[in-house]
């Protein structure tokens, strides 16, 4: 029964459980109204009766993410999860030690809003967001809250899109003419000259290179849980695609097929496919040939190192190559199939990285096509 106290509090218990001398343990709920005590209790029967602590609207946000996390490993490859825990750490930590019972969208915004201030693009907000929701379906799935605040934030509209620049004409050069000097030299090429991802690359076997048609055939993608590589297959129907080899890069690769020690293209060291781990140390290692290629150095107690190139990533690498068919006038269905996207929409916003020469060269072929085809008023009729 609720009472009124001296200092004009209102006052309830619940019983919880026993103590071990067989009295009952009972958990003090206080609030300013009657109506405010009567939900506080309702709250806290609704608890006990599913099974919570009596603590639990004192469960934390960052306890609640890391039951989550412990839940997810089961269900998502070591990338995921790594970047699933990176957002957690990184971007959520300002409401970590708040109860989940007390979030508000606001708090979430707020976080939304001061990222999309710091210049994080609309993807890192987005997976902000999307982490932040999931924590709290979480904590809904388990009756500790009954709404998820997360739903109603936006990411805010002028926040900068994601933005990857494709490899510089050194670069290029560099990947072309030193491919030679390290086992992820030819994947470089791959990747470059035929669009590949990261995954999708790892995934890939001799058997789906098809030297006498100059093709790949892209059926799986490669991922690790717990870091144990595993095969599965393209997230779309569109990842599922033929993409055509240029000339060069067939017969550098029936020269390597000739010489092939494993089932895939891209093998780890004893021939099995690559983890996330070995893909790693692979790729600083061909970033590190690249670099002294380039006419770097490596450093010592008398000398500092030299970085003669900027490092780049395996997606890059495939960003490039979208710019490529660009500027080779390939059109946007067929980049479209190439890329292996599912939207157009995607391969229209990789394909307006317009080089200054492109746009000069576009700009005048319409002019020409004016002038041509009698498109043009008589200006000295004016």
């Amino acid at each position: 029964m609720a009472r009124k106290r001296n200092d004009g509090w209102y006052q309830t218990s619940v019983v919880v459980g026993r103590n071990r001398d067989g009295s009952y343990k009972r958990k003090y709920i206080y609030a300013k109204t009657k109506w405010e005590l009567d939900e506080r209790r309702a709250e806290l029967e609704h608890n006990l009766k599913y099974g919570l602590s009596a603590d639990a609207d004192k469960a934390t946000f960052d306890e609640i993410g890391q039951e989550w996390l412990k839940h997810k490993r089961f269900f998502v490859d070591d990338s995921r999860y790594n970047r699933y825990e990176a957002v957690l750490r990184t971007h959520l930590d300002s409401i970590a030690r708040m109860p989940v019972i007390k979030l508000k969208t606001i708090h979430i915004q707020n976080i939304l809003d001061e990222k999309a201030a710091e210049g994080y693009s609309k993807k890192v907000l987005s997976e902000i967001k999307q982490t932040a929701k999931q924590v709290l379906d979480y904590a809904m799935q388990y009756d500790i809250i009954m709404r998820n605040v997360a739903y109603l934030s936006k990411v805010p509209k002028n926040a900068p899109e994601e933005h990857r620049d494709p490899l510089t004409d050194a670069q290029i050069q560099l990947v072309l003419n030193h491919w030679k000097g390290n086992r992820m030299g030819v994947p470089a090429l791959i990747m470059l000259y035929c669009g590949l991802r990261k995954g999708e690359m790892i995934a890939l076997q001799w058997s789906h290179v098809n030297l006498k048609d100059k093709t790949i055939f892209v059926e799986k993608s490669a991922s690790s849980t717990k870091n144990q590589p595993k095969l599965k297959g393209p997230k779309t129907k569109a990842g599922l695609r033929i993409v055509p080899i240029p000339d060069f890069l067939a017969d550098i690769l029936r020269d390597c097929a000739k010489r092939k020690e494993s089932m895939f293209v891209c093998p780890a060291a004893g021939g099995t496919m690559m983890t996330e781990q070995a893909w790693k140390n692979a790729w600083d290692s061909y970033m590190h040939h690249l670099n002294l290629c380039a006419g770097g150095r490596v450093g010592s107690r008398s000398r500092p190192k030299v970085v003669a190139m900027e490092r780049f990533t395996a997606h890059q690498l495939r960003h490039t190559y979208a710019t490529m068919l660009y500027n080779a006038n390939v059109d946007v269905k067929s980049a479209q199939e190439y890329l292996g996207h599912s939207s157009i929409q995607t391969t229209l916003a990789v394909y307006t990285h317009l080089t200054p020469e492109k746009r000069e060269a576009s700009t005048k072929a319409f002019n020409d096509y004016l002038a041509q085809n009698n498109k043009m008023p008589n200006l000295s009729n004016g």
